[in-house]
């Protein structure tokens, strides 16, 4: 499936994609905001006095589309894990034309994985479908994050390649962006605590996919496409690129004036040289860091564990609803002992501060 589709003219792998904050819900938002907001999981929780997500993000890229006449469409294959619902209140408001949260409820007490006698996966891609056919004179702007019936290996593979066929053959693609990303690779079980779960973890996948003929009419683009595609982007770069769409000014193809901040759209020139604080990247989710393999039995690597296990210990005593209720942890050993090797710049003194 990769090779067959993804070594075209029209198609896009960036290769310096890194993500800039961990978990699925965080990095969503990134993408469809242009925000890195640190702390509206603590404004939209379930706690008492929570806000609602529509009420901490100021506005979504669905908002934009759907300002500018497009019909908008957010598609999630469950609903007890919702990436906007599970530990936070969800949206006051519908956010977008169609959303598949109402079907997925309904769901909840049916067979997993099945609607009847069809696979979700097959169910999920059949409704996309027929929007787009209900709406074959509208432009569009869909969002479909999949996470909990994607069946596992080969077959998982082989679907996929029959969406991106489908793409392709149904004259979609002639006026139709297509974005494949990831939140993270696979950093599940001992992986996660590997160099390679690291990597995964900081550098999951970006795939776009442009009209062939918006390429032909804007070689500039197409220039920048193929050169940004070794360079570093992010999800907040996603989004600049989205906007760039919307709002497109062929001027800006040729110059990087154009780019404020840290989001930069990826149809225009970037930095050869751009670096994670560039991209505001923190050090560490930055995948250009430097790890260093320390002995296990290294007196500092002890010392901070131990101030690991105490810390957490303090935290679960302030919880505990009554004194003595909850155990204590009890440091045993170090297994493995890795060093960040951070970059200088975040630990210069600032000559603006005393």
């Amino acid at each position: 499936m990769y090779c067959s589709q993804v070594n075209k003219s029209d198609s896009f792998v960036f290769n310096g994609f890194n993500a800039v904050t961990f978990g699925t819900r965080d990095s969503l938002i990134a993408l469809l905001s242009g925000q890195r907001i640190q702390t509206w999981r603590h404004l939209a929780g379930t706690h008492e006095g929570a806000r609602f997500v529509d009420e901490v993000v100021p506005e979504f890229a669905w908002d934009t589309f759907r300002q500018n006449g497009y019909v908008t469409v957010f598609h999630e294959d469950t609903s007890h894990g919702s990436v906007f619902h599970n530990r936070t209140t969800g949206f006051r408001d519908p956010p977008v034309d169609h959303n598949s949260r109402v079907f997925m409820l309904a769901e909840n007490a049916s067979a997993k994985n099945c609607h009847y006698t069809e696979h979700m996966h097959k169910v999920f891609r059949a409704w996309r479908k027929s929007l787009w056919q209900e709406y074959q004179d509208k432009s569009k702007f869909m969002v479909a994050l999949e996470t909990d019936f994607v069946p596992a290996g080969k077959r998982a593979d082989r679907m996929f390649l029959e969406t991106l066929k489908w793409f392709n053959y149904n004259f979609v693609s002639n006026s139709t962006v297509l974005v494949v990303t990831s939140g993270h690779g696979l950093i599940n079980m001992r992986v996660g605590l590997s160099i390679q779960g690291r990597i995964e973890a900081r550098n999951p996948l970006l795939y776009m996919k442009f009209p062939p003929q918006f390429l032909k009419k804007h070689p500039a683009a197409a220039k920048n496409l193929r050169v940004n595609r070794n360079r570093l982007t992010t999800p907040l770069d996603v989004h600049a690129t989205l906007v760039n769409l919307l709002n497109f000014d062929p001027r800006c193809l040729s110059h990087s004036d154009c780019q404020t901040g840290f989001a930069h759209s990826v149809l225009q020139p970037m930095k050869p040289h751009r670096t994670c604080a560039d991209a505001d990247i923190g050090p560490h989710f930055c995948g250009c860091a430097t790890w260093w393999e320390l002995q296990a039995k290294d007196p500092l690597g002890v010392q901070l564990a131990q101030a690991a296990v105490d810390y957490i210990n303090n935290l679960v005593q302030q919880e505990s609803p009554a004194p003595g209720l909850c155990s204590r942890f009890q440091f045993l050993k170090v297994k493995r002992f890795i060093q960040l090797k951070g970059n200088v710049q975040e630990f210069k003194p600032n000559p603006l501060v005393n």
